[in-house]
């Protein structure tokens, strides 16, 4: 079942809804304010934003219209925090990758757990997705221990490099959710 574009998905401190024209404003202004940060995770996103920031909410909706790629905003109260995104969607394997940003000033608090865990609960209760995985940039110690907060493993096959806005190629690991039936707190 594909989610209606107008999902909100809410935990005690956050709220997620899909990326639209009517956010994108402060959307770009926070990611562009923080663009080395953006750069290095999120390239793509950032060379959208650049260029054009229309672009990156009409891809957003063609994305999730097709069900090949979930682009979540996280919100706190009215502050934009960063992203959660559930990308390379195989319908057939029941499987996507987990991939997320927290703009600076969020990070330290929970919150990237908080949303996370949100979004892994919803991709496989509602959109049962039961493969989800991650690639953690190498030597990425905080993401390491969200992804084992999320109930995920380190995975032994080959993760592909990563390579950010600056062309400088990233070694990264994989990660997999190692029982999709735990319940996160």
């Amino acid at each position: 079942m594909r989610p209606d574009f107008n999902l909100l998905l809410t935990t005690p401190r956050l709220r997620m809804t899909a990326i639209t024209a009517d956010c994108l404003d402060v959307i770009a202004i926070a990611m562009l304010a923080e663009r080395d940060r953006v750069a290095a995770a999120f390239a793509s996103t950032l060379l959208v934003l650049e260029k054009n920031p229309i672009d990156y909410a009409l891809e957003s909706r063609s994305d999730w219209e097709a069900g090949t790629r979930y682009r979540l905003a996280i919100w706190q109260g009215t502050s934009f925090l960063g992203l959660v995104l559930l990308r390379e969607i195989d319908w057939d394997e029941r499987s996507a990758e987990l991939a997320y940003l927290l703009l600076e000033h969020a990070e330290g608090k929970g919150l990237a757990y908080e949303a996370t865990s949100k979004v892994v609960q919803w991709a496989g209760e509602e959109l049962g997705l039961e493969d989800l995985w991650a690639r953690i940039l190498a030597g990425n110690t905080r993401s390491e221990k969200l992804a084992a907060k999320l109930a995920f493993v380190h995975d032994p096959r080959p993760s592909k490099d990563y390579t950010d806005a600056h062309g400088v190629c990233h070694k990264t690991q994989r990660y997999t959710r190692a029982n999709p039936a735990v319940r996160l707190k």
